[in-house]
């Protein structure tokens, strides 16, 4: 949500606030989302840079379900009127399939929103096809 006044956009958790980006943090003032990012990284910097037993989120598939796996709840995008606005992700990157997964789950049953489940359990594998 972006407050009155200053370029101030909140980031929440659970319709809780917990954080805003200030208008200096950006080169120039915006007042909607064009390209959202969600989801999950993980990054080994040693030499080689191979995977590990690192799991993403809860180190469940998306297709454990919204119970178990690492899960956006009712996400929401910012229209150019600033309002909040339904905004079905429709591109989804996933780079290593055989560790990690992401789900588009489609509307929340109780609020506006997307349900977006993702997350797996690393392995050693993730880099051989």
């Amino acid at each position: 949500m972006q407050d009155d006044g200053p370029a101030v956009w909140w980031v929440s958790l659970m319709d809780e606030p917990i954080g805003y980006f200030h208008e200096s943090a950006f080169a120039a003032p915006f007042i909607e989302s064009f390209h959202n990012e969600m989801g999950g990284h993980v990054l080994d910097r040693r030499l080689g840079g191979r995977h590990t037993l690192t799991p993403m989120g809860s180190g469940m598939y998306p297709s454990d379900g919204l119970q178990n796996a690492a899960c956006i709840h009712a996400y929401l995008a910012i229209a150019y009127t600033g309002a909040d606005q339904v905004d079905d992700p429709v591109n989804t990157i996933v780079t290593h399939p055989k560790c990690y997964d992401v789900k588009d789950d489609g509307p929340d049953l109780y609020r506006p929103g997307i349900n977006v489940a993702f997350g797996g359990p690393g392995g050693y594998d993730c880099d051989h096809n």
